[in-house]
């Protein structure tokens, strides 16, 4: 009995050992050293939950989403109390479009631990996806409180208010993402919109300008900020553009996911006299709002079209 409880104390301490290789050759980027001693690790201990969290990781970060599931199922089964490996297999889920696991694997992870931020932020992500907005604000707020500077959950947040209708909390949102990341043109594009649906034109202009130094390709950045220069009548700069926008767009179109870019197209067409173009952008922005339960910009995109409409006739 001495005898068998000795030799596995020596597998586990090689496996210990190889373990140790393994982290020292996956710091050093050496993937194949890493790979093999991971698995002499896991070989000589097949009980050993570091060994196949880590393996669990490094195929996580090379795309191979199926092993990894596996290797942290497998870390789960031998420490059913690490939050770790339950966010990180969230995360392999998430990746695969199985919202329904990834959220299960997120709501344990902080079952665990209640203060594991991570786990909070991406159930959030989930949450907006799956249209749960006031779910997806109070795990966004939450994550907020345990990591201040994490400048998407204020993007996120700004976003999932911004469909609810508090247009003034999503601001104070959007202010504080584009502080925190200055050099992503997303968040001046996101409060450029919000500023125009609150008539703060001149804080639009210069959000829209800031959208176009970032990303001077941006067809939608055109198109809002002629909508805007409209509402402070500089109907020649508007027109400018306009047409700027309108070259720019077969080439880089406006992203199939963004109702405000279809609207603000939309109303662009209409303000120069196009109708009919108007009404199909504007109506691919309704479709778009009623998908993603944006309700307040679904009624400011449905009492455009009625005006056209009315004027049509």
């Amino acid at each position: 009995m001495f005898m068998l409880g000795m030799a596995a104390y020596s597998y586990a301490t090689r496996s210990s050992f190889y373990y140790y290789l393994a982290c020292q050759s996956y710091q050093g980027g050496k993937l194949k050293e890493t790979f093999d001693n991971l698995d002499l690790a896991i070989l000589t201990n097949p009980r050993n939950f570091n060994a196949y969290y880590l393996r669990g990781i490094f195929a996580y970060e090379h795309q191979n989403l199926s092993k990894a599931i596996e290797d942290l199922s497998r870390a789960i089964k031998y420490n059913p109390s690490s939050e770790k490996a339950f966010y990180h297999r969230g995360l392999c889920y998430w990746r695969q479009k199985d919202n329904t696991a990834a959220l299960a694997d997120f709501d344990y992870a902080i079952t665990l631990n209640h203060r594991y931020e991570p786990a909070y932020f991406y159930r959030g992500i989930l949450q907006l996806i799956e249209h749960r907005l006031p779910e997806a604000i109070e795990d966004f707020t939450q994550s907020i409180r345990m990591q201040p500077d994490r400048a998407k959950a204020y993007q996120y947040r700004g976003q999932a208010l911004t469909y609810q209708g508090q247009q003034e909390e999503a601001l104070a949102d959007f202010d504080e993402f584009v502080r925190l990341n200055p050099t992503s043109f997303e968040g001046y594009y996101n409060r450029a919109v919000l500023c125009y649906n609150l008539a703060m034109f001149q804080e639009g202009i210069a959000d829209f300008t800031k959208v176009l130094e970032l990303d001077p390709n941006n067809a939608s950045a055109y198109y809002g900020r002629s909508n805007t220069y409209i509402n402070l009548n500089h109907s020649d700069t508007a027109t400018l553009d306009f047409e700027q926008a309108r070259v720019l767009e077969p080439e880089y179109p406006i992203d199939r996911v963004d109702q405000h870019g279809f609207f603000h197209a939309g109303l662009a067409h209409y303000h120069h006299g196009y109708s009919q173009v108007a009404l199909e952008y504007l109506n691919k922005a309704l479709r778009l709002c009623h998908k993603n339960h944006d309700n307040s910009m679904h009624k400011i995109v449905a009492d455009a079209i009625q005006t056209i409409e009315n004027t049509a006739t």
